[in-house]
């Protein structure tokens, strides 16, 4: 999954928010490079996408 050239929405977030997407981007980054199964990486992928959107959602 590539996830460079991503902008966060252009409303004001708490910064918390936006530095927890950072770091949730770098550890997908991560784990593209690490030796999971496939089903390892998904799982763990579908885990990091829910906490991103769920922190992207109008409030």
């Amino acid at each position: 999954m590539d996830t460079s050239g991503y902008e966060p929405a252009t409303t004001t977030r708490p910064e918390a928010d936006v530095i927890a997407d950072e770091k949730d981007r770098a550890t997908l980054e991560e784990l593209k490079h690490l030796w999971l199964t496939d089903d390892d990486f998904h799982a763990i992928r579908a885990v990091v996408l829910k906490r991103v959107k769920e922190r992207q959602r109008p409030v």
